[in-house]
C-alpha cells in the first residue's frame, strides 16, 4: 500500500475528486509510491517569487514525481475565453494543466537545489488532471493538454499502470530504483513522517465516503478500549453497523470468541459474507437464526408454524424459549464477547438471553448499538445498561440532500459527516392511479439507467408493503432489466431489486425508490419512511399516491 503523507489526510478531505483519488492510490499503488496531499510551493525565478500548490504530490524511486490535480469531471473548457466551468456556471480559479505543470516544475527545481544526486539520477517529472466521475472525453482538449497525462473515472482501477505510461511520455525512467533518493526528497518536503494507517485495512471499503472514520467514531473505539459493556446510540447511517464490524475483528483478532448478533436476515447475510471474504473467526447470526441453531444442537425441536397469524408468537415468545433450553445443552460453547446491531428490534425478555450467552454473564463483554428513531416495531427498550453512554449523530452514509429529507422526517437534527457529498436533491413524485404510479417507477428507473448509467443493482425499490400487495406486483421488469424481489435471489447483477423496508432495514443502495408510503406532512414523526428513506446513499426519490396529485417531480 502506498505510504500516505500527511497520515491524516484521509478524513480531513472535503473535496470529493481528492478523497476519491487518495482512496485509488491507497488500494491501487504498492509501497514505493509515497503519495503527498496538498503541498505547497514557493520558488524564486528571476528575483521574482512564484508560490502554488498541488494536489497531489506522487514519489517513486525509479518513475519519478508526478504532481497531479483533482478535479470535478463535470466541467468544459471554453477556448475563447480560456476557462474552465463546472456545471453549476462556477469558474476553476486555475487552469488544472497549467497548474499541474507548473508544480511539477518547481517542485523539481526544489529537489535539483536540496537533493544530492537528483541532477545526476535525471528522474523524469511529469503531471497529470484526474477528471473525478469523468468516462470519457467529448471533443478536442486544450493544445496544452493531452490524454496520454488526462486521469479519468476508470483510470483510478489501475492506477500503477497509468502512472507508469506517464512518466515514460515525460522522460525515460532508469533501469534502477533509487530508494535513498527519494528518502532524501521527503525529507525535504517534511522532516517527519509516518505510514497513514487506515480504519480497518483488513476489510474492503464499504463505500468511498462510508468506510471513513470521523471523529465521533474515533471516540467510540476508544471507549470500547476501556469498557466492558456499553450502549451505543446512532442515527441512521452513523456507520453502527461499521463499527460493531470492526470491533468484532479486532476481538476475534486479540484470539477472543465473538458473536455479531443482529435482528434482521438479509443485514446477517451481508455481515457474514463480510467476516468470511476476510477469513475471520466471528459468528454471525440474526436473533431467530441463532435461535434456531442453539435449540436444533441440543436436539430441541424448531417447529415454525405455516399458520401466518402465529408467526409472531413463534417468533416473540417459544423461539427465544428454545434458545434458553439450547443454552443449557453442555455441549454449547459461549462467547467471551457479544455485539448487537439493531438493538431497538430487540424485545426486553431477549436481552437476560444475550447476556446468557457470555462465558461470563455479569461481566462479559457486551456491546449494543442502537437506533430509537429506528423503532418501527413499537418496542420497549430492555437494554441491560441503563442508558445510551455515547451518542453518533453524524451521517457518514447519505448525501447531505437525504440528510437533510431524513431529519424531517424523523423531527431531527442529524448533521452530515463533513466528508459529506451534497448529491441531488431527493425527488418527490405525485400519482393519482395505480397504473400511474407503475408508468412513474417505470420512467424514473428508465432514465436512472439508460440516461444517466446507473447499473441496475445499484437501484433498489424499497415498499411499505410486499411486492405482491403494491403496483408492481405483475411487473416483471423495469428499464428492459429483470425486477426481483431481493429475499427471492442470491446474484443481484443486472437486476433491480423490490424489499419491504422491514426486510431491506440495516442495508443501503445507491438509488433507492420509495413506493407506498404516505406523504410526509409538516411536523408528523414518520419512523417507518424515515427507515426507509435512510437506505439511499445518493440518490432518492418518492412515488406517493394521492387523489388529488400536486406536480410531480417536486424538488425537496
Amino acid at each position: 500500500m502506498a505510504r500516505i503523507i500527511p497520515r491524516n489526510s484521509g478524513p480531513a478531505i472535503v473535496s470529493v475528486a481528492e478523497r476519491w483519488f487518495l482512496d485509488a492510490a491507497i488500494q491501487h499503488l504498492d509501497d514505493d509510491f509515497v503519495v503527498f496531499h496538498s503541498v505547497p510551493w514557493v520558488h524564486v525565478e528571476s528575483a521574482r517569487l512564484r508560490q502554488g500548490e498541488c494536489d497531489f504530490l506522487i514519489l517513486h524511486p525509479r518513475l519519478g514525481i508526478f504532481s497531479i490535480e483533482a478535479k470535478p469531471g463535470d466541467v468544459r473548457y471554453d477556448a475563447y475565453s480560456g476557462n474552465w466551468i463546472l456545471s453549476d456556471g462556477k469558474l476553476l480559479k486555475h487552469d488544472p494543466y497549467l497548474q499541474a505543470q507548473r508544480s511539477a516544475h518547481a517542485v523539481n527545481e526544489l529537489f535539483l537545489q536540496k537533493v544530492k544526486g537528483w541532477r545526476e539520477q535525471r528522474l523524469p517529472f511529469g503531471y497529470a488532471v484526474y477528471f473525478c466521475g469523468a468516462d470519457q472525453i467529448k471533443g478536442q482538449l486544450p493544445t496544452h493538454a493531452s490524454p496520454g497525462f488526462t486521469l479519468l473515472q476508470s483510470d483510478l482501477q489501475h492506477l500503477e499502470q497509468r502512472l507508469g505510461g506517464i512518466s515514460r511520455q515525460f522522460g525515460l525512467p532508469p533501469a534502477q530504483s533509487n530508494h535513498e533518493l527519494i528518502r532524501s526528497a521527503i525529507s525535504v518536503l517534511r522532516p517527519e513522517f509516518q505510514l497513514v494507517q487506515r480504519f480497518s485495512t483488513q476489510l474492503a471499503m464499504l463505500d468511498a465516503d462510508f468506510d471513513r472514520l470521523t471523529s465521533e467514531q474515533v471516540r467510540v473505539l476508544d471507549w470500547l478500549k476501556e469498557t466492558r459493556r456499553l450502549l451505543v446510540k446512532g442515527c441512521a447511517g452513523s456507520g453502527k453497523t461499521l463499527l460493531a464490524l470492526e470491533k468484532a475483528t479486532r476481538l476475534a483478532r486479540e484470539g477472543k470468541r465473538v458473536l455479531l448478533l443482529c435482528y434482521n436476515i438479509p443485514l446477517a447475510d451481508w455481515l457474514r459474507t463480510r467476516v468470511q471474504h476476510e477469513g475471520l473467526d466471528i459468528a454471525v447470526h440474526h436473533f431467530h437464526g441463532l435461535c434456531q441453531i442453539v435449540a436444533e444442537e441440543a436436539g430441541l425441536p424448531f417447529p415454525v408454524p405455516d399458520n401466518p397469524e402465529q408467526l409472531t408468537e413463534f417468533y416473540d415468545i417459544q423461539a427465544p424459549a428454545l434458545l434458553e433450553a439450547g443454552l443449557k445443552s453442555p455441549g454449547f460453547r459461549k462467547f467471551d464477547a457479544v455485539l448487537v446491531d439493531e438493538g431497538q428490534d430487540f424485545m426486553p425478555e431477549w436481552w437476560i438471553l444475550i447476556e446468557d450467552l457470555l462465558e461470563e454473564p455479569k461481566t462479559g463483554l457486551l456491546y449494543v448499538f442502537y437506533d430509537p428513531d429506528q423503532n418501527i416495531f413499537g418496542r420497549q427498550f430492555g437494554f441491560l445498561m441503563d442508558e445510551a453512554k455515547l451518542t453518533l449523530d453524524r451521517v457518514c452514509r447519505n448525501s447531505r440532500q437525504i440528510t437533510g429529507f431524513m431529519n424531517s422526517l424523523a423531527g431531527t437534527r442529524h448533521l452530515p459527516a463533513d466528508f459529506s457529498v451534497e448529491g441531488p436533491p431527493p425527488e418527490i413524485h405525485d400519482v393519482e392511479t395505480e397504473i400511474a404510479e407503475r408508468e412513474k417507477v417505470e420512467r424514473i428507473t428508465r432514465s436512472l439507467v439508460q440516461n444517466k448509467g446507473v447499473a441496475p443493482d445499484k437501484i433498489v425499490i424499497v415498499g411499505k408493503r410486499r411486492r405482491s400487495n403494491s403496483s408492481l406486483a405483475d411487473v416483471g421488469s423495469l428499464a428492459g432489466c429483470p425486477l426481483v424481489d431481493e429475499a427471492s435471489v442470491q446474484e443481484f447483477v443486472g437486476k433491480i431489486r423490490y424489499a419491504t423496508i422491514y426486510r431491506f432495514k440495516g442495508l443501503e443502495a445507491d438509488c433507492v425508490i420509495l413506493l407506498g408510503f404516505d406523504k410526509p406532512a409538516e411536523g408528523r414523526i414518520d419512523r417507518l419512511q424515515y427507515c426507509a428513506a435512510s437506505r439511499a446513499k445518493s440518490m432518492l426519490c418518492a412515488v406517493y399516491r394521492t387523489p388529488q396529485s400536486s406536480k410531480s417531480g417536486e424538488r425537496f
